[in-house]
């Protein structure tokens, strides 16, 4: 399995990028618009086809990267089904599983996740990555 933690220190937001190999297809979670060029020399640099890029939240100090990297990769975008984002074109449910070239993922439905975030969209893709063992995501935010 491929993982790589980036860190934009204005927003103090991490985002992540998952493969299963070199060559193969890839998931990018929470990235942030600022950083789509970063995002887009990592996957050439890995030989990546991105083909999901998730939020699980959004909030002031958190510009997403999602429409940016769907124009620029036509990869799909995700949120939670509650999203009123305009950029996500898969709303994504409690429990739903996201399979990305063998990666597993669980949907995890943890609104309200900090008291500045909105409800409507604190739905997470959080924490589950199922492959032969199982890798927890935890981050912890300084600015939630």
């Amino acid at each position: 399995m491929m993982f790589r933690q980036m860190f934009d220190h204005e927003s103090s937001t991490y985002t992540y990028l998952l493969a299963s190999r070199p060559g193969g297809e890839a998931i990018v979670i929470d990235p942030v618009l600022d950083r789509v060029p970063q995002y887009a020399k990592l996957l050439e640099e890995l030989d990546l086809k991105l083909v999901l890029a998730v939020d699980t939240h959004i909030h002031a100090d958190h510009v997403t990267g999602l429409g940016a990297l769907r124009e620029s990769t036509d990869c799909s975008t995700a949120m939670g089904e509650h999203s009123r984002a305009e950029c996500v074109s898969v709303r994504l449910k409690e429990g739903e599983d996201l399979n990305v070239d063998g990666l597993r993922f669980q949907v995890l439905d943890t609104q309200g996740v900090s008291l500045r975030s909105a409800p409507q969209v604190a739905q997470v893709v959080r924490g589950a990555i199922a492959t032969v063992s199982t890798v927890r995501v935890w981050r912890a935010r300084s600015k939630c």
